[in-house]
């Protein structure tokens, strides 16, 4: 099982056993998807967002938050050596502190 599998499997066992009749949801919509060189490069271009964060989530697989600070601009993107995909893009962002249990509402 995969990390993120792990992950999936640890939230759905927690409404479960809360006790919630809340079922998971599935969010299927198309991403745009380039070679990362021409995707990170658009982001720097366009948007001046260099990465922040990057983290791995499978073999080869890795997830990136780029952002431009002055800005405030942000963008998530997963990549491996072939192929970059831009999962989100936003506006505003705020640090949270380590810990933090709060989301935003």
């Amino acid at each position: 099982m995969t990390k993120i599998q792990q992950i999936y499997a640890g939230i759905i066992l927690a409404v479960a056993v809360s006790g919630t009749s809340a079922e998971p949801t599935e969010i299927s919509r198309t991403v745009p998807c380039n070679t990362p060189d021409v995707v990170f490069g658009q982001l720097l271009r366009d948007y001046g967002e260099k990465p922040q964060w990057i983290g791995q989530s499978g073999n080869d697989v890795f997830v990136v938050l780029v952002s431009n600070p002055q800005k405030k601009t942000w963008s998530l993107v997963e990549y491996n050596g072939a192929m970059a995909c831009v999962l989100s893009v936003g506006v505003s962002r705020t640090a949270q502190s380590t810990g933090s249990k709060k989301f935003p509402q």
